[in-house]
């Protein structure tokens, strides 16, 4: 912003922890930036911030409170859909009434989507091009990255009669199938079994009561000094037969 000392910026993200999340990354590296929020979860309202930080829920209502605004950034663009007329395209239409060229930056690790393709690329797509990128591969060299090391699983999930709503698994179905008694109990056969003198293991899990359920069979097979627990928060769905853990975070150290 240097070079444009008076714009005026919108940052979206689809929940209070990475509104949270964002503007601390900001200001660490700009301790004065001229920032605000405006989120409902944070008990925040700021409307008037040369940069602000938002929830889309927070603006959906009365868009025009916060002003013109001639760059906006969607934080996890993955969540705009193609032709979707949602809360998000919404938004973007009434700050465009106020500057017709204001720009739309996203932010994204998966610009793919299988129910809609790139989101640069079909039929009512709303960004241009990829700009950026930030590999894998690079975030491993430069340690930022732990190296994965995949492991074919012999207990696999059926999703045959899981359900989808919105082109994704419909969660209370999904977790009903990842809760089956056998599948818990052979995934974490096989969790321990690799296990190794590893010093720490996360377990991605699809709700609350599959979490719960998974971490009472750890306990049973491993002693466990420490435990954290996270509620599930808006983490995105990667589901396949050979993936057995989603979503609820469940964490323990040695």
């Amino acid at each position: 912003m240097l070079n444009y000392p008076t714009l005026r910026v919108v940052v979206t993200a689809p929940n209070k922890e990475l509104v949270n999340q964002d503007v601390k990354e900001l200001l660490r590296f700009w301790p004065d930036a001229p920032v605000g929020i405006n989120c409902e979860g944070l008990g925040s309202r700021d409307t008037d911030a040369q940069i602000l930080f938002c929830t889309v829920n927070s603006i959906y209502r009365d868009p025009a409170a916060i002003g013109p605004r001639e760059l906006a950034v969607v934080d996890e663009a993955h969540l705009i859909k193609h032709g979707d007329q949602g809360m998000y395209l919404s938004v973007l239409a009434t700050l465009r009434a106020f500057v017709p060229d204001m720009r739309v930056v996203g932010l994204t690790a998966t610009p793919y989507r299988l129910d809609s393709g790139h989101l640069c690329e079909g039929e009512g797509h709303i960004f241009d091009d990829v700009v950026y990128e930030y590999s894998i591969a690079r975030g491993i060299r430069e340690g930022f990255l732990s190296p994965l090391s995949s492991k074919e699983t012999k207990t696999t999930i059926d999703i045959s009669g899981v359900g989808k709503r919105g082109g994704e698994f419909i969660a209370e179905q999904l977790e009903a199938v990842a809760s089956e008694v056998d599948i818990v109990s052979g995934a974490c056969d096989e969790i321990v079994a690799h296990a190794g003198n590893r010093r720490a293991w996360l377990a991605f899990c699809v709700g609350v009561k599959h979490a719960e359920l998974v971490r009472d069979a750890l306990r049973a097979r491993v002693s466990v000094p420490r435990w954290c627990w996270a509620k599930p928060m808006m983490l995105n769905v990667i589901v396949s037969s050979r993936i057995f853990a989603l979503v609820g975070l469940l964490a323990w150290s040695a």
